[in-house]
């Protein structure tokens, strides 16, 4: 019997990938702001792993632009709750999600 390196190394990085979804789906249900917003990168690092991995096998270039967009779009989201936690921070000195549900 053979083994077939290319499918093992292709299976490593599913199972790493599955892995960090997984990390990401346990801290979703904590109540800290941050790892929540932790989380929701994590979601979008696992994204971009697995459409790197399937282009990298395809070849095709449309999937290795399309994650670039992709931590474009996380970069720009990560910004923009960065600089909304901190405008709500020195407003109210705190910050609770339990409040954040109750401030409507």
């Amino acid at each position: 019997m053979c083994i077939n390196f290319e499918n093992l190394e292709l299976f490593m990085y599913l199972i790493i990938g599955l892995l960090i979804l997984a990390l990401a789906g346990a801290l979703l249900i904590r109540r800290d702001f941050i790892t929540i917003l932790v989380s929701i990168e994590l979601l979008l690092l696992v994204s971009i792993i697995m459409l790197l991995i399937y282009t990298s096998r395809s070849h095709l270039i449309e999937g290795q632009l399309f994650t670039l967009f992709i931590l474009v779009i996380a970069a720009a989201e990560s910004s923009i709750i960065l600089a909304t936690i901190y405008n709500y921070y020195h407003a109210n000195e705190r910050i609770d999600i339990a409040s954040l549900e109750n401030d409507n």
